[in-house]
């Protein structure tokens, strides 16, 4: 008479085997740490003018976010664009500035809120962002109120 093994046996045996080689290709070497950039995100990086005056090192594909804040609804100064030529080689513009208004501060003149603009960067290369905060009535900028960012393309 044969002897047959346990039913127990029958699944747990090829259960342990299969579990096994299941975790076997869920692990891997440990990867090292990727190198940090200013505010890293998944889909790149976020400068405010904390960062103005300093580099950020991209590589091709991410995307870089300028967040300023601004109250110009409410008090006539405004943020412009002075980057000059080169976007549209190293960095390219996503859609166009969009400003989002926050609560007002009781007792304070103006409402605050927040400008940003997205850049893709397109290839490898260097280029300066430059964003100068005008006072209403005029166009001019000054150095006291431009924020500049340098973005390095790898």
């Amino acid at each position: 008479m044969k002897r047959r093994p346990p039913f127990a046996a029958l699944i747990l045996i090829p259960g342990a085997t299969v579990l096994a080689l299941a975790l076997n290709g869920c692990v891997s070497p440990k990867q090292p740490p990727r190198p940090a950039l200013l505010h890293q995100q998944e889909a790149g990086v976020t400068l405010t003018e904390a960062d103005a005056n300093r580099e950020v090192a991209l590589q091709a594909g991410q995307t870089v976010t300028i967040r300023l804040v601004e109250n110009g609804a409410s008090t006539g100064y405004r943020w412009e664009e002075r980057s000059g030529t080169g976007i549209g080689g190293v960095l390219a513009r996503v859609g166009n500035p969009t400003i989002s208004r926050g609560e007002a501060v009781p007792g304070a003149v103006g409402m605050p809120g927040t400008l940003t603009q997205t850049y893709f960067a397109r290839q490898p290369g260097r280029h300066q962002i430059r964003w100068a905060h005008i006072p209403p009535g005029t166009g001019r900028d000054t150095e006291a109120d431009t924020v500049t960012f340098e973005v390095v393309v790898r």
